[in-house]
């Protein structure tokens, strides 16, 4: 009797949190024109990664160990998975140092990326993209996000003919609330493209 209350505890707790991921809410996909306003150009220090985006996660908990809690993280991704093999899928893992002149956090902090193999480069802010927004509140909304919000942003590409060639993930946090921004830019995305970058065969 007693392992069927822990038994039921344990489910209890798992849908409750299956619940609060949203994962049965309907992924809302659209088109947004200047996500950061009037602003021009990002200045971010990144990483560039080789390998299956399942295994970025240890990237931006490395970041997340140096910047400050209220820094916007990002990742973006050159490579269709569905495509490209996973060892060959390529990302820059980063975090946004200034917006426009408007600068996050100081040469301290700075220092520590440097350190780290982080490496300073300017991309521009695109005016408009595809997008989805997911919160993340545990650790389910890592699986909507795979299961459904990168599934549904690309079926809308496809069912409305758009031309993207990356995906940009943008982690803000807000006043009790954490969020993930998924944008495939429709523009010329040659900008985001780190120097380290290679086409894959």
């Amino acid at each position: 009797m007693f392992w069927w209350i822990i038994l039921l505890l344990v489910l209890a707790v798992l849908a409750y949190l299956w619940i609060k991921s949203d994962i049965f809410k309907r992924v809302q996909v659209s088109i947004v024109e200047n996500p950061f306003g009037q602003a021009k150009k990002l200045t971010i220090y990144y990483k560039h990664v080789v390998g299956p985006y399942k295994n970025v996660g240890k990237y931006f908990d490395e970041l997340y160990s140096i910047l400050p809690k209220s820094v916007t993280t990002m990742g973006i991704y050159y490579n269709d998975p569905d495509v490209t093999k996973p060892e060959k899928c390529q990302c820059a893992i980063a975090c946004i140092y200034s917006i426009d002149d408007q600068i996050q956090f100081d040469s301290k902090v700075v220092e520590k990326l440097i350190q780290r193999g982080y490496k300073k480069k300017v991309i521009p802010c695109f005016e408009r993209a595809v997008h989805t927004r997911t919160k993340y509140n545990t650790v389910f909304c890592i699986l909507r996000l795979i299961w459904f919000s990168f599934p549904a942003i690309k079926r809308f590409v496809k069912k409305n003919n758009i031309k993207v060639s990356l995906a940009m993930e943008i982690n803000t946090i807000e006043p009790g609330n954490f969020f993930i921004d998924v944008y495939m830019p429709i523009s010329d995305s040659s900008g985001y493209y780190v120097d380290e970058y290679e086409e894959a065969e």
